[in-house]
């Protein structure tokens, strides 16, 4: 068979010519495109068929597009304003939004068949659709309706199926925002930013006793054609996930979700799920968000002592499970060595093999103490976990005196040395527990 290549100025050329006619063959042999090709029907709709499409004949109309196909064919026709391209042979459109596009396949046929496919409405939302009808091609039906999700941070958000997606930190913990259906009237772009915790906090000054959950403020936006979403019709699902490492010293039910108000922290009721370390909360508006949580709260005369679990005062431990090394003090309290270049400076202690595996019970009934002083200076330090193993001594700038009155124990501060002192970054004084 004879083949033909239309190329796309010949196509062009002769579209625009078509206004007002019924319907034109632009060949009677088999018809090979070797460009991304537009195809413009007489009601102004354009599609396009892309490059390596073949067919047998192609026959342009004011509302139409008819294509004849045989055993070798094989066509991909788009459309970019999204319309659900009804067909005779039932061919289901798949509808495209990054980028968006609608689009139909035809593969080869048994035998010579003549399909005419009819731009209709245009797809609604992200997923699959069902073209439905045939001879003129009627209208399409919703195959499947799903929420877009991504993992980027942004999402584009519908009023009939909402949207969600997530956010993954350097610390492995993540963000997630969950739009139900009618959360939003309009098209709405959601994204969750990553802001320095310091920087925010620098700002936005946390509440005494309190402590952020992680290096990270949470900065979720929404807008729609560019102007800020202040209000959502629905309330919007917040999940966040933490580490264990950035928990550590903190009371894991204490744990909550706050968000910034314009003038101080506020709480949301909060659901934490402890066994996947996983907190959700809901909104109806975004702001800055952040995990907050509280040391332990100690009463007299009931802290776990070593003996109480066959340990003694130095005793190196760690959990069944869970690589974390603890040290154990005479007064109840473990600190953690927050990697092993710290663990390898206190090699008197007997290294890797003097560590003892304890029940994770065992390990929790000792408080975790981030109270830490050089052996030789007065000065009292509080590391901030800031990562997996990495952390920031901040200066405890306050008098003995205060830092009782605050809650803080004496026999909580754990003796280190020099190399340990000088590995850490400082950061900014610390003046209230």
């Amino acid at each position: 068979m004879r083949k033909k290549i239309l190329i796309i100025a010949f196509l062009l050329i002769f579209a625009v010519s078509l206004l007002g006619w019924p319907m034109f063959a632009f060949a009677v042999d088999e018809v090979s495109f070797s460009a991304d090709t537009n195809i413009l029907l007489g009601n102004g709709i354009t599609l396009k068929i892309m490059s390596s499409s073949l067919c047998d004949s192609m026959v342009v109309g004011t509302s139409n597009v008819t294509l004849t196909l045989s055993t070798n064919s094989h066509v991909d026709l788009r459309s970019y304003d999204r319309y659900l391209l009804s067909n005779s042979l039932v061919t289901t459109t798949s509808c495209q939004d990054d980028p968006a596009y609608s689009k139909i396949n035809f593969t080869g046929q048994a035998t010579t068949v003549s399909v005419e496919i009819t731009p209709s409405s245009a797809c609604a939302t992200w997923g699959s659709w069902n073209t439905g009808g045939g001879g003129g091609g009627g209208g399409g039906a919703i195959e499947s309706v799903l929420p877009k999700t991504t993992t980027t941070g942004k999402v584009d958000v519908t009023s009939s199926n909402g949207g969600k997606t997530t956010l993954t930190t350097s610390e492995s913990a993540s963000a997630t925002v969950d739009f139900p259906a009618n959360a939003v009237t309009t098209a709405t772009q959601a994204n969750v930013n990553l802001e320095s915790k310091t920087s925010i906090t620098n700002t936005y000054p946390v509440p005494s006793g309190k402590n952020i959950v992680g290096s990270y403020v949470y900065n979720l936006t929404a807008t729609a054609g560019g102007v800020s979403v202040a209000s959502f019709s629905k309330d919007v699902t917040l999940t966040f996930t933490y580490t264990d490492a950035q928990i550590t010293g903190l009371n894991e039910d204490t744990l909550k979700v706050y968000y910034w108000n314009g003038t101080q922290w506020t709480v949301l009721t909060s659901t934490v799920d402890k066994t996947n370390n996983k907190i959700t909360a809901l909104t109806n508006h975004f702001t800055y968000f952040v995990i907050m949580g509280e040391p332990p709260t100690v009463t007299l005369g009931k802290m776990a002592k070593p003996s109480d679990y066959g340990l003694k005062e130095g005793d190196l431990i760690r959990a069944v499970g869970d690589i974390d090394i603890f040290i154990i003090s005479q007064y109840g309290y473990k600190r953690l060595f927050l990697n092993p270049v710290i663990f390898n400076m206190y090699g008197h202690l007997g290294g890797w093999s003097a560590v003892k595996s304890v029940a994770p019970s065992t390990r929790d009934a000792f408080v975790t103490s981030n109270y830490y002083r050089y052996v030789d200076s007065p000065k009292v330090y509080f590391v901030e976990v800031t990562g997996g193993d990495t952390g920031i001594f901040h200066w405890v700038n306050m008098t003995a005196a205060d830092f009782s009155a605050q809650g803080g124990k004496a026999d909580a501060i754990f003796t280190i040395n020099k190399s340990e002192l000088d590995w850490y970054p400082k950061g900014a004084d610390k003046t209230s527990l």
